[in-house]
C-alpha cells in the first residue's frame, strides 16, 4: 500500500512548466524566461540582482488577491522597502536624490505610462495537460488596469501577446488564435483578482483560497508558533455556517410572522373586547331607556284615562248640587221682589212731604260732597307723598305749593343731566362687561381644547387641522404642526417673545408626508375651511440630515427641536433656510448682519425692518412653540381668574349704576307730578270737609223735628237692611252658581281633552305599554289618587320618568362616547412601539368606520380573528414549529457536529499519512496532530442555547399547554437574535474550529503509543528544532490544501511550491530533511538562495534546473535558464561572476 510520501507519483498533479517576464521590475524591454519544466529547480544570484522580484512575479500569478500575499516581508517576519505592483510595472530600481531640494524620487526603467505595459505568465503541467496564468498590467492615463487570463493551453508572450493594446483589440486575437473546443472555453478573461483565483483553486484542485496564503507563507518559511493557530487557520478551512445560519433565519422568519400574527391578533382581540363589552352594555342601557321613553309616551294616555274617570263622577254630582241652588234662587228672588216694593212704598210716603223733600235734597248734596272729599284727599296724600320724595314740606297751602313748584322746575334740569351721564356710564360699563364676557368664554374654550392636546396652538386653525385628521385617520404626530416640534430653551427664556412673534406663521403650518397628501390635499381644495391653513408636502428624501450647521450667533441655538419626530432633520433644515437670524443685543451689532432680530423683538431681513409691539403678541397666552403646553394652560387659567375678577367687579358696577339711574328717573317722575298739580282746589279737602260739617248740622236739625217722619225712617231702614241681606245672599248664590257652571264647563273642557288624547293612541300602543305604566304608578305612588292630586301625580310620575329617560339617555350617550373611542383606540392605536411592533396594523383597519353606528363590523372582525383566524394562526404556528422549525435546528445542530467530527476525520486522515514519516532517528519517532474538544464560556454558553430549546412534545401532548411551544419560540428566538446582534461573537461561535484545541505529539515508533514528546508550538524550541516541526507540520498543511492524497496520484492537485533562503539559517542536516520532505510529498520544489557555494552544494543533489539572475550596470536585470549539468560545468563562470547589488 502507497503512503502518503510515496516517490512513485513523481509526475501527478500540476507543477510549474515554465515561467515568463515582459517589463516586470528589473527585467525589462525582453522576454524572460525560466523553464522548470515540472522538475526541482534552484533560483539563484547575488543579493539585490532580481531574485525577489522574479518570485513575486510568482506569487502574483498564483495569489491574485493582495490579501492573499506580502510584497515585503522576509522569512523572519521583517518588512523591506516597499513595493507595489505599479513599482513593478514601472521598473522602478532605486532612488536618486535634488541635491537643490534634497526631495528623493524614484529611478524608474519605464517612466512613459502612455507607452509601458507589463505581462507575467506562467504554464502548469500535469502530464499532457496544460494551464497557462497569465496577468497583464498597463496605464489607462494614470489608473493602472490588469486583466487576468487563464488559457487551457500553453502560451507564450512572444507568439501570443505581439499585439497587445491598451484598447483591447489584442483579447479578440488570442480567441482567435484559441478557439473554443467544443463548448469549452480554451481562453478565459477575468476583470478581476477575486473570481480568477476561485478558477485558479477550482483547476489546481486547491481545497480553499488558504492553499493560496499557505503558498504565500512558504515562501518566506516562517517559524509556525502557535500549534493551534497556524491547524485551526491555515490547515483547516473555515466551514460556512454562516450561509447556515441565514438560511435559519429565513426559515425562522416564517415562524416569527406567524408568532408576531398571533400577538398582533391577540393584541386586536384585545382592544375589540372592550369594544364588543361598551357596545352589550350600550344595548342594555337602550332597553332602560326605551322601556322609559315608553313610559313616557303612553303616561299621557294613563292619566287622560283615569281623569276622564274622576270627571264623569264629578260632573254628574256638580249638575245634581247645580239644579238645588237654581231652585233656592228663584224662591230668593220672589223674596227680594215682596220686601222692595214694601220698601218703595215708605220712600214715597216720606218723599211726597215737604220736610222729607228738604231731607232728601241736604242728603243728596251731602253725598256728593263726601266724593269730592274723597277725590281731593286722594291727590292730596299722592301731592304729599311725592313732596316728601322731593324733599319738600307736605300738605302745603296755595302759596308754598307754588314755591315748590319753581324749585322743580329747576332741580328738573339738574336731573336730566345727571340721568344722561349715568346711561352713558352705563352703556360703556356693559360694553367692557360683554367684552370681558366674549374674553372668559374665548379663555374657557382655550383651555377646553390646550387640556384634550400636547401643543399650545388653538382656535380655528386647530379645529382645521382636526378636520384634517379626522379625515385622513390620521395621528397628530403624523399631520403635525411644525410649532408641535419647536419650543424655546429655557436657558433662553428672555428670547421668547422675540422668537414667538418671529416664527408665530411658519409654526401655525402642518407638515402632510406624502402619506395623506393627495386625501388631505382633497378635503381641503373641496371644503369651506372657514378659516386659514398653510401646509408642507413632506417627502421622505427631505430633511435627511443636518449636513449644514448653523453659526454660532443663530437663533437655531436658541431653540429646540423635537427629537422623536421624523420631521426633525427637515424642520431644521427649513429654520436654517429660511429662519437663520442672528440673536443680536443691540441696534449696532444689528447691522452687522442681514438677518438679525434683538431680544426686544426688532427684526432686520435685509433692507426691511419690523417691531411689533400689540399687547397680544408678548402675551403667554398667545404662544403657539412647544409640544407641552402645560405652562400655557396654567397662564391662560391664571387669566380666566383674573377674567373673572373684572367681570365680577364690572357687574357691580353695572348693578350700581342702574340703581343709581332708576333713582334718578323716580325722582324725575316725582318731580314731573309735582308740576303736574295746575288747580289747587283739586287737593283742598280741608275747605270740602269744612262744606260737608254745615250740610251735615242742617240735616241733623231736620230730622229731630218730627216724630212721624222719624218712625216711617225707621221702618224704611228695617227694610233696606233685610232687602240688602237677601240681595247679598242672592249674588253669593248667584255666583256660587256661577262657579259650579265655570267648574262643570271646565271638567267638560278637561273630559274633552282627555278623550282627544286617548284617540291619538292606538289600539296596540294601550294593550303594549299601558300595563307598564300602570304597574310604574302602583310602584311611585302610595296614595289614594282623585281630581285633588291627579295633576300632582302626572307632575310626580312624568318628571320621574324623564329623569330616568335623561339618566339612561346620558349613559348611553357616555357609553356610545366610550365606544367610539374604544374603535378608534382599536382602529387608529397611539401607541409608537404597537405601530413599531406591528407596523401593517393600520392595513386591515384602515376601512373600518370610527361611529358607533357601525359597530357591527368591529364585532363580526371579533369573532372572526377569536372563531377563526387565531385558531388558524395558532395552529400554523405550531404545525411550523413541530414539523419545520424543530428539523431546521436539528439540522443546524447537526450541521455543527459534522463539521467538528469531519475536522476530526482530517486530523485522522493526516494522522495516517504522518506515521509513514520518520521524524526523529533516535530513538525513532513520527508526528501526530491531537484536537480535543476546548470550550471557552462564550462557546459554553452557545452549545447550551443548542441544545436547550426543544420542546418537551410529550409533556406538550399531555397537557396541550401552548406555553411550552412558545418558551421553545422565545429560545430559538434569543439564540437567533444573539446570533445576529453580536456578530464577532456569533462568527467564534459558529466556527467549529474553534471548539477544540489542536496539538502535536510525537510518538516512539517502536509501539505506535508511547508519547515521546508533546508540542503546543515552536516557541520553547531550538532552531533547529523550530524548523524541522515547521517543515513536518507545514508540509502535511500543503498535502491537505494542495489536493495531495496519500497514495499520490492526484491529477487534480497542485505540486509546486517556493522557499526562499531556507538554508541561510538552517544547518545541512535540516535543510536535507526539507528536501527529503518535498520529494516524499510528492511537491515539485524551487529552492531561492544566493549564489554562496555552501548552500548551493547542500540543493545540488536534489534539482534537476537552475535559473541565474545577474544583475547589469546596476539598472536591468537578465536570467539564465541552464540544467543542472550545465551550471555545474559552468560552475565557476556563475559563481565568480561580479555581482551588483541593487
Amino acid at each position: 500500500m502507497l503512503s502518503l510520501f510515496s516517490t512513485d507519483s513523481s509526475k501527478a498533479g500540476f507543477r510549474m512548466h515554465k515561467m515568463q517576464l515582459y517589463n516586470w521590475g528589473t527585467f525589462d524591454g525582453s522576454i524572460y524566461t525560466i523553464s522548470p519544466e515540472s522538475e526541482n529547480s534552484l533560483l539563484t544570484g547575488a543579493n539585490g540582482s532580481g531574485k525577489t522580484t522574479l518570485v513575486h512575479a510568482m506569487l502574483t500569478l498564483l495569489a491574485a488577491e493582495r490579501r492573499m500575499r506580502s510584497f515585503n516581508q522576509s522569512a523572519e517576519g521583517k518588512t523591506k522597502n516597499e513595493r507595489s505592483e505599479e513599482s513593478y510595472v514601472l521598473g522602478e530600481y532605486g532612488e536618486e536624490t535634488d541635491s537643490d531640494t534634497g526631495i528623493q524620487t524614484a529611478q524608474r526603467l519605464r517612466n512613459d505610462k502612455t507607452k509601458t505595459y507589463s505581462i507575467v505568465l506562467g504554464t502548469f503541467k500535469n502530464e499532457d495537460r496544460f494551464v497557462t496564468l497569465v496577468q497583464c498590467r498597463w496605464f489607462s492615463g494614470t489608473e493602472l488596469k490588469k486583466s487576468f487570463i487563464i488559457a487551457h493551453a500553453e502560451l507564450n508572450i512572444q507568439e501570443d501577446f505581439k499585439h497587445f493594446d491598451a484598447q483591447g483589440n489584442w483579447k479578440k486575437v488570442l480567441r482567435q488564435r484559441f478557439p473554443k473546443r467544443g463548448s469549452k472555453d480554451l481562453i478565459e478573461f477575468f476583470d478581476g483578482p477575486k473570481e480568477y483565483s476561485q478558477k485558479v483553486r477550482h483547476y489546481f484542485g486547491m481545497r480553499s483560497e488558504k492553499a493560496q496564503m499557505l503558498f504565500n507563507q512558504t515562501i518566506s518559511l516562517k517559524i509556525l508558533g502557535s500549534l493551534d493557530d497556524f491547524i485551526r487557520n491555515q490547515m483547516l478551512e473555515e466551514n460556512d455556517m454562516e450561509q447556515e445560519f441565514i438560511n435559519l433565519k429565513e426559515q425562522f422568519q416564517t415562524l416569527s410572522d406567524t408568532h408576531t400574527a398571533i400577538e398582533k391578533t391577540v393584541k386586536q382581540i384585545e382592544l375589540l373586547q372592550p369594544v364588543q363589552e361598551l357596545h352589550l352594555k350600550e344595548q342594555e342601557l337602550r332597553k332602560q331607556a326605551d322601556y322609559y321613553e315608553s313610559l313616557q309616551q303612553i303616561q299621557p294616555y294613563y292619566f287622560a284615562t283615569l281623569e276622564s274617570k274622576l270627571l264623569t263622577d264629578v260632573i254628574e254630582e256638580a249638575n245634581g248640587q247645580l239644579a238645588t241652588a237654581k231652585k233656592k234662587k228663584q224662591e230668593l228672588e220672589q223674596h227680594i221682589a215682596n220686601t222692595d216694593e214694601r220698601e218703595r212704598k215708605i220712600d214715597s210716603d216720606i218723599r211726597n212731604s215737604d220736610i222729607g223733600r228738604q231731607i232728601a235734597e241736604l242728603e243728596n248734596q251731602l253725598r256728593q260732597l263726601e266724593v269730592k272729599k274723597g277725590q281731593q284727599q286722594d291727590q292730596s296724600d299722592k301731592l304729599n307723598e311725592w313732596l316728601r320724595t322731593a324733599g319738600y314740606g307736605v300738605n302745603p297751602s296755595k302759596l308754598e305749593l307754588e314755591r315748590y313748584q319753581e324749585k322743580a322746575v329747576q332741580q328738573q334740569g339738574v336731573l336730566e343731566n345727571e340721568l344722561a351721564i349715568a346711561r352713558r356710564n352705563l352703556f360703556k360699563m356693559e360694553n367692557v362687561l360683554l367684552v370681558q364676557q366674549q374674553e372668559y368664554d374665548q379663555l374657557e374654550k382655550e383651555i377646553e381644547v390646550l387640556r384634550q392636546q400636547k401643543n399650545n396652538i388653538t382656535g380655528r386653525v386647530a379645529q382645521i387641522r382636526a378636520e384634517v385628521l379626522e379625515h385622513c385617520g390620521a395621528s397628530a404626530d403624523e399631520i403635525p404642526f411644525i410649532g408641535e416640534l419647536i419650543q424655546v430653551l429655557p436657558e433662553e427664556s428672555k428670547w421668547e417673545p422675540a422668537l414667538e412673534n418671529l416664527l408665530r406663521g411658519f409654526a401655525l403650518r402642518m407638515i402632510i408626508p406624502t402619506k395623506y397628501y393627495q386625501q388631505a390635499t382633497s378635503f381641503i381644495n373641496e371644503n369651506n375651511l372657514r378659516g386659514r391653513i398653510v401646509y408642507h408636502h413632506y417627502h421622505k428624501d427631505e430633511g435627511l440630515g443636518r449636513m449644514m450647521k448653523a453659526d454660532k450667533e443663530s437663533i437655531l441655538h436658541k431653540l429646540e427641536i423635537k427629537e422623536d419626530s421624523i420631521y426633525g432633520n427637515w424642520v431644521y433644515e427649513q429654520l436654517l433656510q429660511s429662519y437663520n437670524y442672528a440673536a443680536v443685543q443691540n441696534v449696532k451689532q444689528l447691522q452687522q448682519y442681514d438677518r438679525a432680530i434683538t431680544v426686544q423683538g426688532l427684526t432686520k431681513n435685509k433692507h426691511r425692518h419690523e417691531k411689533n409691539d400689540s399687547p397680544d403678541v408678548k402675551r403667554p397666552q398667545q404662544y403657539v412653540l412647544g409640544w407641552d403646553n402645560t405652562a400655557k394652560i396654567k397662564s391662560l387659567v391664571k387669566d380666566l381668574a383674573e377674567t373673572e375678577k373684572q367681570i365680577d367687579e364690572s357687574k357691580r358696577q353695572v348693578k350700581k349704576l342702574e340703581g343709581t339711574i332708576r333713582e334718578l328717573e323716580q325722582k324725575q317722575q316725582v318731580i314731573g307730578q309735582v308740576l303736574a298739580v295746575k288747580d289747587f282746589e283739586a287737593i283742598d279737602w280741608k275747605t270740602t270737609s269744612n262744606t260737608i260739617q254745615q250740610v251735615t248740622k242742617q240735616l241733623q236739625d231736620l230730622q229731630k223735628g218730627n216724630k212721624a217722619l222719624d218712625a216711617l225712617r225707621k221702618q224704611q231702614q228695617v227694610l233696606r237692611e233685610e232687602l240688602r241681606q237677601l240681595k247679598q245672599e242672592n249674588e253669593a248664590l248667584t255666583e256660587r252658581m256661577g262657579g259650579m257652571k265655570k267648574e262643570v264647563e271646565a271638567w267638560n273642557l278637561s273630559a274633552q281633552r282627555s278623550e282627544d288624547i286617548q284617540r291619538r293612541y292606538g289600539a296596540s300602543d294601550v294593550q303594549q305599554y299601558l300595563p307598564l305604566i300602570e304597574s310604574y304608578v302602583k310602584e311611585e305612588i302610595d296614595y289614594t289618587i282623585d281630581l285633588d292630586v291627579l295633576e300632582k301625580v302626572q307632575n310626580q310620575v312624568r318628571t320621574g320618568i324623564r329623569k330616568k329617560v335623561d339618566v339612561y339617555s346620558g349613559d348611553v350617550n357616555n357609553t356610545v362616547r366610550q365606544l367610539e373611542q374604544a374603535m378608534r383606540k382599536f382602529k387608529n392605536p397611539d401607541q409608537a412601539a404597537l405601530h413599531q411592533q406591528f407596523p401593517d396594523w393600520k392595513n386591515s383597519t384602515f376601512t373600518l368606520s370610527d361611529s358607533a353606528e357601525f359597530v357591527a363590523e368591529y364585532i363580526v372582525l371579533l369573532h372572526k380573528l377569536q372563531q377563526e383566524e387565531l385558531k388558524e394562526q395558532q395552529q400554523r404556528f405550531k404545525k411550523y414549529l413541530n414539523e419545520e422549525m424543530i428539523n431546521r435546528m436539528s439540522s443546524f445542530k447537526e450541521n455543527l457536529d459534522a463539521e467538528a467530527a469531519k475536522i476530526k476525520d482530517n486530523i485522522g486522515k493526516l494522522n495516517q499519512a504522518l506515521k509513514a514519516i520518520t521524524y526523529r532517528q533516535n530513538p525513532q519517532t513520527f508526528i501526530q496532530l491531537d484536537c480535543k474538544e476546548d470550550l471557552n464560556q462564550q462557546i459554553k454558553d452557545f452549545k447550551y442555547q443548542l441544545n436547550n430549546w426543544k420542546p418537551n412534545l410529550a409533556e406538550y401532548q399531555r397537557t396541550q399547554d401552548d406555553s411550552i411551544l412558545e418558551n421553545s419560540f422565545v429560545k430559538i428566538k434569543t439564540l437567533l437574535d444573539d446570533l445576529t446582534k453580536q456578530e464577532t461573537w456569533r462568527r467564534e461561535v459558529l466556527d467549529v474550529r474553534n471548539w477544540l484545541k489542536f496539538t502535536a505529539k510525537e510518538i516512539k515508533a517502536a509501539d505506535k503509543v508511547t508519547v515521546h514528546r508533546s508540542y503546543t508550538g515552536t516557541e520553547k524550541l531550538s532552531g533547529g528544532e523550530q524548523a524541522q516541526l515547521t517543515y513536518t507540520i507545514l508540509g502535511s498543511a500543503i498535502a491537505h490544501q494542495f489536493g495531495i492524497h496519500s497514495d499520490g496520484y492526484e491529477t487534480r492537485s497542485f505540486r509546486f511550491i517556493c522557499v526562499d533562503e531556507a538554508f541561510s539559517r538552517q544547518d545541512e542536516e535540516k535543510a536535507r530533511y526539507l528536501m527529503d520532505l518535498c520529494r516524499q510529498l510528492h511537491l515539485q520544489l524551487m529552492v531561492v538562495s544566493p549564489a554562496k557555494a555552501d548552500e548551493v552544494k547542500i540543493v545540488e543533489p536534489y534539482i534537476s534546473k537552475v535559473h541565474f539572475v545577474y544583475r547589469r550596470n546596476h539598472r536591468d536585470s537578465v536570467v539564465y535558464d541552464m540544467s543542472i549539468m550545465q551550471f555545474q560545468e559552468n560552475r565557476a563562470k556563475y559563481m565568480g561572476k561580479k555581482q551588483v547589488e541593487a
